[in-house]
């Protein structure tokens, strides 16, 4: 530390500091001040360096790694499924569908008409609805009641299914009429015929071609985002695998 009068604000030690040096020693302690590492060392050596006011954590022999490299993520995508992007409607996050239809009304209080409304993550096996009845399944009645202006997809956890409201239907041309493509199934109610809002598979590419393109400032905020939460969790680089020419810009 350039000003000896300085303390470090955190010292852990009693721990196994891996330092990736060029003989990648492993160090017994460590000092942090002003969120960078100043000092590595011995126990006594970077314990002396603590003032009054310094943390001190000791690791009972744990181990701390400089940082984790995720060799194969799709961060890329990823970013773009979380808020403000999306709406985040998994459990436990959310436990049933009016959790999930409340956290709609709120987006499209604040959305203008036409504009559409999306979300991820939604799971029928941790909806209270669904546990109580097991007929009961995710319907586009439920989100026509509270977002009737503006065309809303929230994609299943999986990503094989797409729950829907009437405005995105028509907005994808799908009506009863409509045919199963190849490799999907648009669900219809037995009784009726009438579609209920769930698209299988092939049956949600209709679409997912009609949703307006992200712009390359909503992919690089989303990028942004995404990095701090997962430099906050110790990965500190990682390699996109889904990388093409569009998301590429947003990296640079």
């Amino acid at each position: 530390m350039a000003d000896k009068a300085l303390h470090p604000d955190l010292v852990l030690h009693n721990g196994n500091i891996v330092t990736v040096d060029d003989d990648f020693s492993i160090a017994k302690a460590v000092a942090v001040y002003d969120g960078k590492v100043v000092a590595v060392g011995d126990n006594a050596e970077i314990l002396a360096m603590a003032g009054r006011a310094t943390r001190k954590l000791d690791l009972q022999g744990m181990t701390v790694l400089p940082g984790l490299n995720d060799t194969h993520c799709h961060i890329s995508d990823w970013a773009l499924t979380r808020p403000p992007f999306q709406l985040e409607i998994r459990y436990p996050g959310v436990k049933s569908i009016a959790d999930i239809t409340a956290m709609v009304a709120e987006k499209a209080a604040t959305t203008k008409s036409g504009e559409w409304i999306l979300g991820e993550g939604w799971d029928e096996g941790y909806l209270a609805e669904c546990l109580a009845d097991p007929a009961r399944k995710p319907k586009k009645e439920d989100l026509d009641r509270v977002a009737p202006n503006n065309p809303v997809v929230l994609t299943e956890y999986s990503g094989h299914r797409s729950w829907t409201n009437s405005r995105a239907l028509e907005a994808a041309g799908l009506s009863p009429a409509a045919l199963d493509p190849v490799g999907g199934r648009i669900d219809r109610d037995p009784a009726t015929g009438e579609l209920t809002g769930l698209l299988y598979e092939k049956a949600s590419m209709a679409l997912r071609a009609i949703v307006p393109p992200w712009t390359a400032e909503q992919r690089k905020a989303s990028l942004i985002g995404a990095m701090a939460e997962l430099n906050a969790i110790g990965i500190t680089s990682f390699t996109d695998a889904g990388v093409d020419r569009e998301k590429w810009a947003a990296y640079n």
